[in-house]
């Protein structure tokens, strides 16, 4: 049974990491919205936080991504 949470604990940040690499490219619409805001304002901080917390999503996903194909090969690479 542990090996089917670890797996859904993949899946959920593969998903959460796919959306922040989404939102990674929304530019103006989205990513830059801090720059919209006062300094001083509870949303600069909050749309500052999510735009540097996104930053972290390819290299997540693309671990994640990794992560699950360890299990999935039956030949060795080299």
């Amino acid at each position: 049974m542990s090996g089917k949470r670890d797996r859904l604990y993949f899946e959920a940040m593969r998903i959460l990491a796919c959306f922040f690499v989404i939102f990674n490219h929304t530019e103006v619409e989205g990513f830059f919205l801090y720059l919209e805001q006062e300094q001083t304002s509870l949303r600069f901080w909050w749309y500052l936080l999510v735009s540097v917390v996104c930053k972290f999503s390819v290299p997540l996903f693309f671990a994640v991504s990794k992560a699950g194909f360890l299990g999935v090969r039956s030949q060795p690479i080299w």
